[in-house]
């Protein structure tokens, strides 16, 4: 296959799911990891792997091939491997990582990328870029800027893509305690995103075209906004978002849920950090 990401809905065809496997509590570089590790309800491998082994059936169930990252005892984690790369129209870009202990993470999945057709690229190490700060939508990367992603991605990616997208930043407020945009920011559908603005500021006027469904603190919190589209009508995310869920079951989603418990004590906000997808259907019959 080869890589073909041109938005956040078209039907998924290849993905690399993060992996439990070789899993070690290391540094504390978020606030999941802060409450949880070195404490007595700490996550385990194994219970990672339960859940992880869940959103796999899950994807397969839609016709989605899998892959996963080698375990490696240089890697503490590898649970969310969308951080690590993100794919534009036919390019693979290797992130630049900001916290040391994630740095070797792109070694893991090298076995992987090396099996498709394709450009490859790699960031800088100028440059701090991540993939959960990249959400890519009809022409457009939006591209967030906060503690996990510098400024200068922006004239990065404006050098690599910009005669074909529109490069547009979006600041994260980090007071807020957000990493990535796709913890606040996502795209539902054509024209539809699901956000919590209030740590967004200002907002760029490429959104004044969306409709946007606003979350409220504690939904944000529950990953509302990090859900995983499989295709347009279908959605993945961690259970327990009944609400807002039920709002989308009313305007014709279909919503799976998987379970997230253990998931979240890393913190690993929901299964878009958890999915990075690789292929998925060029335009035209979406849904097959």
């Amino acid at each position: 296959m080869k890589f073909n990401i041109v938005n956040e809905t078209n039907k998924l065809k290849a993905v690399i799911l993060g992996t439990a496997e070789g899993f070690y509590q290391g540094p504390k570089i978020n606030e999941g990891m802060r409450r949880y590790y070195g404490k007595t309800n700490g996550p385990t491998a194994d219970r990672l792997a339960s859940e992880y082994d869940q959103i796999k059936k899950k994807l397969q169930n839609y016709g989605v091939t899998v892959y996963q990252p080698q375990p490696s005892q240089a890697i503490p984690q590898q649970l969310a491997p969308r951080d690590i790369g993100f794919v534009v129209d036919d390019t693979f870009v290797f992130s630049s990582m900001t916290c040391e202990s994630r740095k070797n993470e792109a070694l893991a999945i090298q076995h992987i990328i090396n099996q498709f057709a394709g450009n490859v690229l790699h960031t800088p190490e100028e440059v701090h870029l991540e993939g959960g700060n990249i959400v890519i939508d009809k022409g457009t990367l939006f591209v967030g800027i906060g503690i996990r992603t510098t400024p200068n991605a922006v004239d990065f990616l404006k050098t690599k893509f910009g005669t074909k997208y529109k490069i547009i930043p979006i600041h994260i407020h980090n007071h807020e305690e957000v990493i990535h945009l796709d913890a606040v920011f996502n795209i539902l559908d054509e024209g539809f995103a699901i956000a919590y603005t209030k740590c967004l500021s200002p907002l760029p006027k490429e959104l004044s075209t969306y409709t946007i469904l606003e979350v409220t603190k504690k939904e944000r919190d529950l990953g509302g906004c990090n859900f995983l589209s499989i295709d347009h009508k279908t959605k993945l995310f961690r259970a327990g978002l009944t609400g807002l869920i039920a709002r989308l079951g009313s305007l014709g989603y279909t919503i799976e849920e998987v379970p997230w418990m253990e998931i979240k004590k890393t913190g690993t906000t929901g299964p878009r950090c958890a999915v990075l997808p690789l292929v998925r259907k060029a335009f035209g019959n979406q849904t097959t």
